[in-house]
């Protein structure tokens, strides 16, 4: 279960939200431009100054009645936002070894099968001795998306995250994430303005 009680100020706009999810599936985030679909993603993951409590099934990530703050650092989650960052001193089979050594420490087991999956899946093998400077966007998402599933997070966030994605590419890629959202069992949380993502990927909706 996702609980959502938070109060977060980005500049002159005000997000105030009370809201209960499912612990499983994928969410869609819908509104108009503006509207602080991006500004809420950025909450949960304690990038922007919020009040109020959120809980990822039985983990408190921010209780401001308690003064309970976790950092970003330290909430499992995965985040891919509209303009996936990585880290440019590491080439990308690096970040991609990055967060499967995150994910081993939590869980103390191998996640080298999942790794090597979603290497195959998201055809990363040509692009594993690049650096991220020289990806093209729908490189970059690729494997934006790859390294936050392989971080086996209790919470994924995801910003648009096939808005740079060709056509082409988007047809291939919609079915293997259907399946790897199926097969784990986490609250999603999916901004988009494609209602075909949302038919195919999303079991619910919140505006």
């Amino acid at each position: 279960m996702l609980r959502l009680d938070l109060l977060s100020t980005r500049g002159s706009f005000e997000l105030n939200i009370h809201t209960e999810l499912s612990s499983s599936g994928a969410i869609a985030v819908l509104g108009r431009n503006g509207s602080g679909k991006t500004s809420l993603l950025r909450a949960i993951a304690g990038l922007d100054p919020t009040t109020g409590t959120i809980r990822v099934n039985e983990a408190t990530w921010l209780e401001s009645s308690s003064n309970v703050v976790v950092p970003t650092r330290k909430r499992r989650l995965g985040y891919v936002s509209q303009t996936p960052k990585l880290f440019s001193y590491l080439n990308v089979h690096q970040n991609l070894q990055f967060a499967n050594q995150l994910a081993n420490k939590r869980t103390r087991s191998s996640s080298k099968e999942t790794l090597s999956d979603l290497i195959e899946r998201f055809e990363l093998q040509p692009l594993l001795s690049r650096n991220p400077t020289t990806l093209s966007g729908g490189e970059t998402s690729r494997v934006a998306l790859a390294r936050a599933l392989v971080s086996q997070p209790d919470l994924l966030l995801l910003d648009e995250p096939l808005s740079t994605i060709d056509l082409d590419r988007k047809r291939d890629l919609i079915p293997y994430l259907e399946g790897v959202l199926a097969d784990r069992p986490l609250p999603v949380l999916y901004v988009t303005h494609d209602f075909t993502e949302v038919a195919r990927l999303c079991t619910n909706a919140i505006v």
